[in-house]
This record gives C-alpha cells, structure tokens and sequence, in this order.
C-alpha cells in the first residue's frame, strides 16, 4: 500500500513539474485547438486494435485450452480493463491466468503464454521503432542531431532483438548444466522460458508478429490525427519513433501506468524534433486520455460479450 501511494505521489509531482517548467500559454493555447470530433476518432483507432490483440491472445492459447474465440476475446476485452488499475498492466494477466487455469492443461503453460504475449509486444514494439527509423533516414526526416539519437536507441533495439533470439539457445545451454539438473525450481523456470520463447514456426511467428505491428501502427495513427489537429506537422515515421520511446519508458516502474513520466518524454522528443514541448505534453496527456477512454470502453464490451466457455458440471450429492 505504501509502494503505492508512493508511485501516486511520484505520478503528480513529475506531472505537475513538467507542468510547471512549460509554459502554460503554450499549454492552453495547444489544449483549445483539439476538436472533440479528433478525440472520438482517435479513441476509435485505439479500440479497433483490441480485437487483434484478442485474436493474438485466441492463436497463443487455443492449443492450452478449449476456449473459442469469443470465449477468449471476451476475457481478453475484460483483462484490458483491470489493467488500467494496476500497476505494470499485471492486473489483466492476473484476471486471464486464474479465469483460464481451469480449462488449461497445464498452468505452467498458460503462464508461458502470458509471458510470450509482452515478449510479442515488446519485438513488435522494437521492430516497428526500426522500420520507422529507416523510413525517417531513408527519406530525410530528421536532421543531424535528432537522427543521432535515435540512432542510438534503435542499436540499443537491435541488440534486445539479438538478445531474444539467442535466448533460446542460451536456456539449452544452461539447462544442460549439473546446477540447474540439481535444483528443481531451476528446471521449472527454464522449461517456462524455453516454451514462452517458442513460437511455434516462422509463419505462426509472423502472423503473431503481425498483429503487434498493426496495433503500433493504430496507435501511431491516433497520435499523429491528435498532434496534426494541435497543428504540429509531424511526419509518421518521426511520431512512430517518438511513441514506440515513449512506450518502452513508461513501462519504468516508478509511477502509476507511467503518468508523469509519458507526458514529460513526449515534450522532451517533440523539442528534440524541433516542434513546440507544450505541444508534445498535450499530445502525450490526451493521447493517453484517448487510451484510457477506450480501455473502460473495451470492459464495458467485453461485459457484454456472452461467454461460451464450457461450464463444468456439478458434483453429484453424496448419497
């Protein structure tokens, strides 16, 4: 409860003192250009890449369990709205775990599962920041010294995709050793790292791949409509490097969904980018406004969603 309290507090004070530090003409007069009709339209985007995560999550557990697809995207949609309470978005992974543990097989395998779906997140993450640096170099959208930046994080990107693919051949390694043979625990974490790291093929890899980029590419797409109507013409490769940063940096465990933390990080890329930081703090706040309406949004569907799971029969009275 006090980590907690903390992070809230740690959350207010760095927004209130990016608040602070900026100019505040610049904040309301960049706040008093967004039309209402942008906010709707970039909530929509945001809750059209629930179903590809839904249908994501459905590929990665339908050999675990003997949910369909509604049965899955109904949980899925319900687990994206407890992950706006708790910290690190764990609350949705807890809700999955112990909703599906009863169908699974095995709940070593459905907790490799969960871990498979953010190591996707986070390639699609990293893959989509390269491909949008190449595309920002290849065609001169950045200059000298914003270029430099970015060029940097993206070999920092290319070594955590090198570390992912060598990771597997590491876990053989090391599971092969007298220590970990020795300690049961030890085998019980490698065998859950070595399944949460296959992927079961290239083209089942790909397509799970696929459903990560497109939802980057929905998200970019919102932002971009939201810092157009704010008058910042931003290019969609330089948005896409500056949101996939902001993404991997509010996942840093200090406050309460990263607020204090995005909203800052937004105004400083925007200011490397040579637009205006107030702009960039009121694109990252309704961004994440936009995000979060459509969040609750997801939760009130998936409530709806009629659940087809099987329903276990009852034990017979003793006699």
């Amino acid at each position: 409860m006090t980590v907690k309290l903390l992070k809230y507090l740690v959350s207010a004070g760095l927004f209130g003192l990016a608040a602070y530090l900026l100019d505040w003409d610049g904040l309301v007069d960049a706040a008093s250009k967004l039309r209402p009709v942008t906010l709707i339209a970039a909530t929509v985007i945001i809750m059209v890449e629930f179903p590809i995560y839904a249908f994501r999550w459905h590929l990665l557990v339908r050999d675990v369990t003997p949910l369909d697809f509604q049965a899955n995207t109904r949980r899925y949609f319900l687990a994206v709205f407890f992950n706006t309470f708790t910290p690190a978005q764990i609350g949705g992974d807890v809700y999955r775990f112990f909703s599906l543990k009863r169908h699974a097989g095995s709940g070593i395998s459905l907790l490799a599962r969960l871990i498979q779906e953010r190591l996707l997140g986070l390639i699609g993450i990293l893959c989509f920041y390269l491909l949008c640096l190449a595309w920002a170099m290849f065609f001169g959208r950045l200059d000298t010294a914003a270029a430099i930046g970015f060029i940097y994080v993206g070999g920092v990107a290319l070594v955590g995709l090198s570390g992912l693919l060598m990771a597997p051949w590491f876990l053989r390694l090391i599971g092969k050793t007298d220590f970990v043979r020795d300690w049961p625990l030890a085998v019980q974490c490698v065998g859950l790292g070595a399944e949460a790291l296959s992927f079961g093929g290239v083209g089942r890899f790909l397509v799970l791949l696929g459903c990560s980029f497109i939802s980057a590419f929905g998200w970019t797409v919102a932002i971009l409509l939201i810092a157009w109507d704010l008058g910042s013409n931003i290019s969609f490769s330089a948005l896409g490097l500056v949101s996939t940063s902001v993404e991997v940096i509010r996942l840093i465990p200090v406050t309460v969904q990263g607020i204090g933390v995005r909203e800052p990080t937004f105004a400083f890329f925007f200011e490397v980018l040579g637009f205006s930081p107030e702009k960039g703090f009121v694109v990252g706040t309704i961004a994440y406004l936009a995000l979060s309406v459509a969040t609750l949004l997801a939760g009130v569907i998936g409530r709806f969603i009629p659940d087809t799971a099987p329903v276990e029969a009852a034990a017979a009275p003793p006699r």
